[in-house]
Order: structure tokens, then sequence, then C-alpha cells
């Protein structure tokens, strides 16, 4: 095309021009850090790996426990199992699929908004360009599905209420509900604002229609989970139970990463100007009733944050799924900073300084791009020599470290031992003809309901060797063949549990991240016949 033609599509088409860039920010931010990779993307992969082989969705065959917190992710996981390629890099391809989507989404809402089309553009652009939101697509988790769906689900809410009849955003709010364990907050912010118009209108069918639509099968789902797990909730969401003191104190913190993958010093003015806006956009009239829903969908997750301290992962993941809502709050309160300033501020001068106010919080994200270089050491696609399996993709040093830990308890563990160990991601996934005993609980049900207040985000942290300790305790009534774990290498080898587990094998780890050289230890119990 043309260079006047492109100027004369910004001009005329500002939205369309937006998503274009949003989608060049968002796939340049992924092939930049495309390698990065969380843990427990693999748990999800374990699971679906089990329920193709016709165990179930379980993460040991014959023992119920929901230690994955994504249901409709870890179903669509499965389904894809048998697909050609590697479940790793499938998923990353699916979360860059889903993130687009959401951008096109994001499209599609900001157009039923009354905002100037310039603030409409710079919606898109807002979220198109934050870093948290390309390592949401990429950690082969549910993060940028549910994105999707929340964003969907407000789409199509916002048009039904413009148009005064409709329920299929029940449907969205419904697949929101099933792909997160608590994804069903959406759905009661909706249903607060259409409680409250249901109850001026003469006609309530249509409110009825959609509250059935959502609670019928959420449910049947709910009664599944309780007959297959015996529980209502994720076995997660016990085992990170951390005491309220501890998340108060760690989750203003993790609200500040809104452009930033973790929050310090650098990160506070720019958040705090961000989210000062975003509260600007939440109390103004300009977006009448969807910004009820936009601020009810913002605020439910900032209350989840409180209440769980956020996430341990880098980014933004506990937020970014309100990321849309938020960012179209924060353009709302810009447009009405802007008016309230030029109105003061009656000079050529005033309207530079308001347009180049406006520039600067349109382009944060990208000034804090270079923060994102160090996530987890991830690194480009190109750099890794356009890999499509998990080996190749596996450039973080902490994910080359579980390659050798699989390798190493393939060759020397008989399958069907039980290893009691805190690593349940790529290691188990990479050798599912073992058993696996989480001493951080979130794939053990027994440990996920100890009483114990050592807990952090991470699950229960207690020394699993010590025998006071609540887990030691537990480990000695489970009786586990085989403990293992991660010790400095210039350390004396321990004997955990009172001595009643001996010297199995040990592996030098090839790499340190940063630190002194460790090795994964392993302990066998001392009564139990366990080949090397």
């Amino acid at each position: 095309m043309p260079f006047p033609d492109i100027a004369r599509t910004i001009r005329e088409r500002p939205t369309h021009a937006a998503l274009a860039a949003a989608v060049a920010m968002l796939l340049g931010y992924a092939l930049w850090l495309f390698t990065y990779a969380e843990d427990d993307a693999f748990i999800i992969y374990r699971y679906a790996l089990n329920a193709v082989g016709g165990h179930g969705f379980v993460f040991n065959p014959g023992e119920r426990t929901e230690g994955y917190s994504c249901p409709l992710y870890t179903f669509l996981t499965a389904v894809l199992m048998g697909a050609p390629g590697d479940v790793h890099f499938r998923a990353k391809l699916l979360g860059l699929t889903f993130a687009v989507a959401t951008l096109w989404a994001t499209s599609r809402l900001v157009s039923l908004l009354d905002l100037p089309p310039w603030a409409r553009a710079a919606v898109l652009v807002l979220v198109g360009a934050n870093g948290n939101f390309a390592l949401a697509a990429l950690n082969g988790m549910e993060t940028s599905l549910q994105v999707l769906l929340v964003t969907m689900a407000a789409w199509s809410f916002v048009r039904e209420e413009k148009q005064g009849a409709g329920w299929t955003s029940a449907l969205w709010f419904l697949a929101a509900g099933l792909n997160r364990a608590e994804g069903g907050y959406a759905c009661a912010c909706a249903f607060l604002i259409a409680a409250r118009a249901a109850w001026r209108e003469r006609s309530r069918a249509r409110r009825l229609t959609w509250a059935l639509v959502f609670a019928a099968p959420m449910a049947a789902f709910f009664a599944w989970r309780w007959w297959y797990y015996g529980d209502l909730l994720p076995n997660t969401v016990y085992a990170k139970s951390v005491p309220f003191g501890l998340a108060l104190a760690e989750a203003p913190t993790y609200l500040l990463r809104t452009i930033f993958p973790t929050a310090d010093r650098t990160a506070m003015a720019p958040a705090v100007i961000l989210w000062a806006l975003a509260l600007r956009g939440a109390i103004s009239g300009r977006l009448g009733g969807a910004a009820r829903l936009l601020g009810l969908l913002v605020a439910a997750r900032v209350a989840i944050v409180l209440r769980s301290g956020g996430d341990w992962m880098s980014g933004w993941r506990f937020m970014v799924e309100a990321l849309v809502p938020w960012s179209i709050l924060t353009l709302t309160g810009l447009v009405e900073f802007i008016a309230w300033a030029r109105e003061r501020l009656q000079s050529p001068r005033g309207h530079l300084v308001t347009t180049g106010f406006a520039a600067l919080v349109v382009a944060l994200p990208l000034l804090a791009a270079p923060t994102f270089s160090g996530v987890h050491d991830a690194t480009s696609w190109w750099r890794v020599g356009w890999a499509t399996d998990t080996r190749g993709l596996s450039h973080a040093e902490w994910m080359k470290n579980c390659l050798a830990v699989a390798a190493h308890v393939n060759e020397h563990v008989p399958a069907g031992a039980t290893i009691a160990f805190g690593e349940m991601g790529m290691i188990p996934f990479l050798s599912p003809q073992l058993r696996y005993l989480d001493t951080y609980g979130l794939n053990d049900r027994q440990i996920a309901r100890l009483e114990t207040d050592a807990r952090t985000r991470l699950g229960v942290t207690d020394a699993c060797d010590d025998p006071e300790s609540d887990v030691g305790r537990h480990l000695l009534q489970r009786r586990p063949e085989l403990i293992a774990s991660v010790v400095p290498a210039d350390a004396p080898a321990p004997r955990p549990l009172s001595d009643r587990y001996l010297p199995f094998s040990r592996l030098r780890l090839p790499f340190a991240d940063g630190g002194p050289p460790r090795y994964l230890q392993l302990w066998k119990l001392e009564d139990e016949a366990v080949g090397h």
C-alpha cells in the first residue's frame, strides 16, 4: 500500500490501524520472548496425558486430585494431545492465537463505547504493547484463553444491554467460569448489573434465561467435580490458601505490575498514574452502563489478588484477564483528564502538554519493554533455531536442569515408584511412568489440607525432610519409596526424616542459575527394595 494510503487509513480508520499495530507489537514481543515458560504448564500437560491414556484427569493414576485450576483448558489440551507436534510448542501457538483473537474482540468492544476515535485506537495499543499480555500468551497455560473469554463476554454483554435483547453473553461467562476456578466472578459481576436492570423492567424473561444458561451447566460441572474429586474447589485453592496478612502484604506490590514483569521502585510511579486514570474512568459517566461492568471486572480481580497475594510467576497473570477492561478504564480516565486540563489551559501550550501526556501514557508499555529481557532467561525464537519441541525450546537454565533430572530418574528409578518432590511440572511430565507425591500439596489432597501456616503462593512450604514438621510427619505415614531434593553441591548430604531414608543416587545439575553449584539428591526408604 502506498504511503499516502496508509496515512489516510490511520486518519480515517484509526481503530483498524491500531488493531494492526497491536497485533504487530504482540507478535514482536512473542518472537522476542518465545522461550518463556512456566513449570505449571507441564502439570496441565501431565493431566491431559493421563486422560488420553485412559486414567482420567489425574496426576497419578488412581489418585483423584484436581491439581489444576483450569478445567476447560485442560480438557482442550487433552483433546489436542493426539494432534501432530509437540504439546508445549502447540500450547504456545494456541496462546498466541487466543491473544490475537482477544485484540480483535477488544476492537469490537471499544466500538460500542462512547470514546473518541483516538482513545478507542489507544486502548488497542495499550493492550498489544503490554509485555505481560505477551507472557500470558507464551506461558503454555490457560491465561490468554481466559483473557479472550472475559473480553468476548464483556463485548457480548454490552451489546445485549444496548440492544435490549439476547443472552449469548451467558455462554461466554460460562466458558470463563469453566476455564478458571474463580472465573465465575465475571458472571457474578454481570449478574449484579442484570439483576439491577431486571428490577426496573416489566419483562424479566430474558434475564431469567440468561441466568439459567450460565447456572444450569455450572451447577452440573460442580456436581461432577464433587463426584469425581470429592471437593467443590480445586486442590490448588487449599494448598495456596496463604494467611490473610501475608496476602495483604504482598498484594500491593503485585498490583503495581501493570506494565512490568516484576514490580520495583521504577514501576511505582507509572503504575500509580495508570491506576489513578483507571479509577477516574471507572467513576466517569462517559461509558454509561458499560463502566459498571468493566469496573466490577477489574475490582473483582483486585479482590482476588488482595486475598491471594497475587501469583509467584513473572508478569501479571492474576490480573491480566482484566487487562482489557482496565485499559479501557485507563483511557477513559485519560480522556476525562484531557477534557478537564484543556478547559483550564486555554492555550496552544496547554494542548501540547495534554497531547504529550496522552502519548506518554500510551507509550509506557513500550518504554517498559527492556525489563522483560531477563524474565526466566526468555529469549527469541530465532536464537533457539526456530525449535518446535520442548527440548529445543528449553532455553532457561531451570528448564535445562529439569531435562537432566528427568533423564536421571528415568534411568535410575523403576517404573511405578513414588518420589516425594517439590518440582511437579516438567520433570513428572517427562517421566510419566513414575508416581509423584507433591510436597507443596498442589497435586496432593492430604498435604494441601494440613493444618499448617507454612504456606506461600507456591503452596505448603514445610520442610519435607524434618520429621517434626507437618509435611515430614505426613511423609513418614505415607512412606514414599524415594525423596528428592535439590541441595548445594558443597553441603554434606543429610539423611532426611530421622535417618529413615538412605542416599540412593545423586546428579550434579548442569546449570547453577547464577548461584553456587547444586545437585539433585535421591534418598530411598531404608526398608524398601528400590532398584538402583
